[in-house]
């Protein structure tokens, strides 16, 4: 489109600035979380304590980025220069072998698509998640606050809701043909079987009684608790293969940084999953 600024609705600069703050900064892809973030800092807590407030508040703003049943890493500079990694990354399930599924023979060259989407749609595409834990561990090994306290930010925007922005509109129009295909889910973010439109306000009430229940037990009511059985009764219902004994035997790891060197710099990050 020619002159395309002229329909964006604002005027901006694709030239940013640095921004600056003497005592700490939290950074996120959505205003919600990053505020979640700063209430834990100006409460007195850490690092640590902000980023997984700050998690969780995405996990709620965000569903399509960040989630419980997710996974991920995470790397801590400690104040004495030493490094920690947190590896929380989904593992396949049991269930899952060489053969489950099967290559589409009409999938693009290179690509690792099974036939009829088997391993990237549905319950049959879930992993053994590795976030919650993760999560819990870093906020117990590293932080300051409870988890009931960091959690409340993410519990009060689930169950009081909060306005959709464009970012999470577009990423549901996108995606609106597989999501519909959940009643739960096209419930939520395709009402009336349109996609949720920006400054929409949107409700999880379920998911917040999830939180909750997170809030009040930890990890362990999904690895070995009531929200674990309530998963894998409905993935076992819906011809997925995740199962309890999975949850139950996950664990997370710590493995050694990787250091090297580039123009100068020492470069320091995760391995591999």
């Amino acid at each position: 489109m020619n002159h395309w600024t002229d329909h964006c609705g604002t005027s901006f600069t694709t030239e940013k600035q640095p921004a600056r703050a003497s005592r700490g900064m939290v950074v996120t892809n959505h205003p919600l979380a990053s505020a979640a973030g700063s209430e834990m800092l100006c409460a007195g807590g850490n690092a640590v304590d902000a980023a997984v407030a700050a998690l969780f508040t995405l996990s709620v703003v965000e569903p399509m980025m960040v989630g419980l049943l997710g996974g991920g890493f995470a790397h801590l500079r400690h104040p004495d220069g030493t490094h920690t990694i947190l590896e929380g990354q989904g593992t396949c399930p049991q269930a899952v072998g060489p053969h489950t599924f099967t290559h589409d023979p009409l999938a693009a060259p290179g690509s690792l698509e099974s036939t009829g989407r088997q391993h990237s749609l549905g319950r049959g595409a879930v992993a053994t998640p590795g976030n919650l834990m993760a999560w819990c561990q870093m906020l117990s090994r590293h932080g300051s606050m409870s988890l009931s306290e960091v959690i409340a930010p993410a519990i009060k925007h689930a169950s009081c809701g909060f306005r959709a922005t464009q970012y999470l509109s577009d990423c549901i129009a996108e995606n609106a043909a597989d999501l519909a295909l959940d009643p739960e889910i096209s419930r939520l973010f395709l009402p009336q079987a349109q996609a949720l439109q920006k400054g929409e306000l949107l409700v999880q009430g379920a998911y917040a009684d999830s939180l909750k229940l997170v809030a009040q037990e930890g990890a362990g009511v999904l690895y070995s608790g009531a929200l674990g059985s309530a998963l894998c009764t409905d993935i076992a219902n819906h011809q997925g293969f995740l199962s309890l004994e999975d949850l139950r035997r996950y664990s997370t790891r710590d493995p050694a940084a990787l250091r090297s060197h580039y123009r100068g710099f020492e470069i320091i990050g995760p391995p591999p999953p």
